[in-house]
């Protein structure tokens, strides 16, 4: 099962690297996946029975979902958040997963055999990251709220943003949990 994988995932990136847990990295990436594969079953979307207009509508549904769940993290970890981190995630999920890892790991494959080959991946890999850098640099110069600076929470403060945001998304007949999906499903 999908649950299964996630777990053997965490299993096994905690065995290779123990101190992994000491990384913000770490609790993102776990913690994204982990909310993913919770709103996914919450949502009951199957994606081969969806229009192209119900994936996009989904996939905003689900970056939303996953801002609001991660935000207790985001503010023990780094004291801000960012309002555009859903807006940017939405083309940087896709740019990273559909082109620049590909185009990665054709380097790799190639660069034992055709070097210049390889060299090209990498740099149209390495461009495609320097531009989406400079734009994301040029959005936050002009965009006038992008980062939301907050003191760092006493721990009772965020025990209670935490549980805020589970019972918010994750508690079954919730009129908050409801009112919030209601405004989703707009």
């Amino acid at each position: 099962s999908v649950f299964n994988t996630y777990c053997l995932a965490l299993a096994l990136v905690l065995t290779l690297d123990p101190l992994a847990p000491q990384s913000g990295g770490f609790w993102l990436s776990f913690g994204a996946v982990g909310v993913l594969i919770l709103s996914t079953r919450k949502q009951g979307l199957v994606l081969e029975e969806l229009s192209f207009y119900q994936k996009c509508l989904a996939l905003i549904k689900t970056q939303s979902f996953l801002f609001v769940a991660l935000l207790p993290v985001m503010l023990l970890l780094f004291q801000q958040v960012s309002l555009l981190a859903p807006a940017v995630n939405l083309v940087a999920i896709p740019l990273v997963s559909l082109f620049v890892v590909p185009l990665c790991l054709a380097g790799l494959i190639t660069i034992g055999w055709f070097p210049s080959l390889a060299s090209v991946f990498f740099k149209l890999a390495d461009m495609l990251l320097t531009l989406f850098k400079q734009s994301l640099l040029f959005l936050f110069d002009y965009s006038p709220i992008t980062l939301i600076k907050l003191p760092a929470l006493h721990w009772s403060g965020l025990l209670i943003l935490i549980s805020s945001v589970m019972v918010l998304l994750f508690l079954p007949g919730n009129p908050l949990a409801r009112k919030y999906l209601k405004v989703l499903s707009l």
